[in-house]
């Protein structure tokens, strides 16, 4: 599958409804491509409202997508922040429950990432977050150093 990536900053967006929402109001029209992945089962037609700025695909090769992400927006999901990590990308995080909490303050913690909540996900303060994160670059140093200690603990093993 061809995705056209556009130009940088790309964000990934997951598949969520709320999300999407948030982030067709927060990204559409902006200098930034969105690459959204469409839930399975999902039909595509029901995301007529989709910014030009955004790429609906039902399946993402991950690697190449994570080498050009500048930000992911996820509902913590433990394999997509894995991935993260080991792509060096930071993070946004919608905790939903106590156990999408815990995810979320850990990455907070490691210094990937912020935790989003309900009052985040409108359209002007999630830009202004991942404003935030984008613009401070101790957020992709940390992502970026924990990609790198866990590369050499895998070829250490």
């Amino acid at each position: 599958m061809a995705i056209d990536w556009g130009v940088d900053p790309l964000i990934y967006l997951a598949p969520d409804a709320a999300l999407f929402r948030a982030g067709a109001e927060a990204f559409g029209g902006l200098p930034f491509v969105v690459v959204w992945r469409l839930a399975e089962g999902a039909d595509a037609g029901g995301c007529a409202a989709a910014p030009l700025n955004f790429r609906l695909a039902p399946a993402l090769p991950w690697r190449q997508l994570l080498e050009r992400t500048t930000l992911a927006i996820h509902t913590a999901d433990p394999e997509l922040v894995d991935e993260c990590l080991r792509a060096g990308v930071p993070q946004l995080i919608y905790a939903r429950d106590e156990e999408s909490a815990r995810v979320a303050n850990r990455v907070e913690r490691l210094g990937v990432g912020l935790r989003l909540s309900a009052g985040d996900l409108e359209g002007p303060r999630l830009r202004d977050l991942a404003g935030k994160v984008m613009a401070d670059p101790s957020y992709t140093r940390a992502a970026t150093s924990f990609s790198e200690r866990a590369a050499a603990a895998i070829r250490e093993s």
